[in-house]
């Protein structure tokens, strides 16, 4: 398989040069192959992609993971801003730009530029032959060749796709596919000093009545509206069984609307005598109901939520954030409902530092995803640009008789059934990924119908395992398309 590397391109000149190169080789025919995301494009635009790649085939493609900056001559200090620059220059490979002062302007390559549009700020009166010099360190994601043609474009004019995957896993053991839920979103505010309760109808972990009851709790604070509640025990998974005595032994955390903690540790106290919240249930959607405020399932208030549309996965893929501040809710992290709850992470998002080149041709596509029996069963039609692959899309087989590819595929055409040319025939030992030399275990994007937190993913040995809860810190590989 030929092993396709973005060029390291340091100015116009080079580029157009590496273009002409381009077509070049592809004249020529035979085994020669796209050398930059263009390129890829426009096989892919004109139908021709298949004479040139095939499943499997890799595309190294550059992520910017520094920019630092070295100074020579009369100023004093200076600093490059990385977002700023890497988007001034289009590009993200390893390389060293040199910006000199000769006498009246700033140059790049001999041109006269603005510093401020790269992010450079000097410190210092600059002197003819005064240097700095923009350092850019970057490393290399692989993408794997999924298929070409399979998956969709949302733009109905675009009428081919090639389709990749990330070779390795990403985020292992940092982000949580959903982090574990609120179980009530205050709808009114709530005075100090008032009790409150839920009902619990088949409400544990196993969705039977072990632990059911009422269970409240005095409010030592106000709670405003849009606050959050939760609670350490119920939907709670045991190893050892589950009671009723178990719940009680819990404790209540409330939040404002603004996800801190105002009150924690609040014992739990069986009593119905105040204001009801609601009635709660570990997954049934048939028994959950509401009292004078918004309730969630007990599994996913306490183990995250299996519904795509809440994975933080999702969020970060597509997400070309900076990263936040250390204990900050991340920065590519928003709500996808009442109930969500954030995740607190220093990583920049998926797309932050990759080479903008690539980036550019990315095209969002349909994907169609199975829904538990929380969120109704059925499924859901969303548009994603990275995206994490389904149950079908890897192992061929649907989840709960739902078609997880393009939501062509619910249609019966052949062609969008099934998975990926990559993983067709697949074994185990095919569907292994690996991060720094060590397979791992990643999620797939489809639900375990059965219940509310539940992820079916693909484990290290490359067998397909359903028992992991949604708020569990595993990898997850990225999907993409070029169309």
């Amino acid at each position: 398989m030929s092993d396709i590397t973005e060029p390291v391109v340091l100015d116009k000149t080079v580029k157009e040069q590496n273009d002409i190169l381009t077509e070049i080789l592809f004249a020529m025919g035979g085994s020669m192959t796209p050398k930059t995301a263009e390129a890829i494009q426009e096989k892919t635009r004109n139908g021709t992609i298949g004479k040139y790649l095939q499943a499997g085939d890799p595309v190294r493609v550059s992520k910017e993971s520094g920019v630092y900056t070295t100074i020579h001559g009369n100023i004093t200090a200076a600093s490059a801003n990385e977002d700023t620059f890497i988007a001034a220059i289009g590009h993200s490979n390893t390389a060293a730009y040199e910006f000199t002062y000769d006498g009246a302007a700033w140059t790049l390559h001999g041109e006269p530029v603005e510093l401020a549009t790269y992010g450079i700020t000097v410190t210092g009166t600059p002197a003819e032959n005064d240097a700095v010099v923009v350092h850019v360190q970057a490393a290399k994601i692989t993408f794997e060749l999924l298929d070409i043609d399979k998956d969709v474009p949302a733009n109905a004019a675009l009428k081919h796709s090639t389709s990749f995957l990330t070779e390795d896993v990403q985020s292992y053991g940092s982000i949580p596919r959903c982090v574990p839920q609120a179980l009530v979103s205050v709808v009114d505010a709530i005075a100090a000093g008032t009790f409150v309760y839920v009902i619990g109808d088949h409400c544990s972990y196993s969705a039977n009545t072990a632990e059911d009851g009422n269970f409240g709790m005095t409010t030592p604070v106000a709670i405003p509206a849009g606050g959050k509640i939760r609670h350490t025990r119920l939907g709670q998974y045991s190893s050892s069984g589950y009671s009723k005595s178990r719940v009680l032994a819990g404790t209540w955390t409330i939040y404002d609307a603004n996800y801190n903690v105002i009150a924690e540790n609040i014992e739990t106290v069986e009593d119905n005598s105040g204001t009801l919240l609601g009635t709660v249930t570990a997954s049934n959607p048939a028994l959950l109901a509401n009292g004078s405020h918004h309730v969630n399932f007990t599994q996913a208030q306490a183990h995250g939520t299996n519904y795509s549309s809440h994975a933080a996965h999702d969020k970060w893929l597509e997400s070309d954030a900076p990263g936040a501040a250390n204990g900050a809710i991340a920065s590519w992290w928003y709500p996808s409902d009442e109930f969500d709850m954030p995740v607190r992470s220093t990583l920049p998002g998926f797309l932050h530092g990759l080479d903008p080149e690539f980036v550019a041709v990315i095209a969002p596509v349909y994907k169609r995803t199975a829904k538990s029996v929380a969120y109704g069963y059925g499924y859901e039609d969303t548009v994603k640009r990275v995206w994490v692959p389904s149950m079908t899309e890897i192992f061929g087989s649907n989840n709960n008789n739902i078609v997880e590819t393009s939501p062509k595929g619910i249609d019966g055409d052949p062609n969008f059934t099934g998975a990926y040319e990559l993983f067709k025939d697949a074994e185990d030992k095919d569907r292994i990924k690996y991060l720094n030399g060590t397979a791992r275990i990643w999620f797939l994007r489809s639900p375990r119908p059965s219940s509310a937190n539940n992820v079916r993913n693909v484990a290290s040995g490359g067998s397909m395992n359903s028992s992991l809860s949604a708020s569990d810190t595993y990898g997850v590989v990225a999907g993409l398309t070029i169309a």
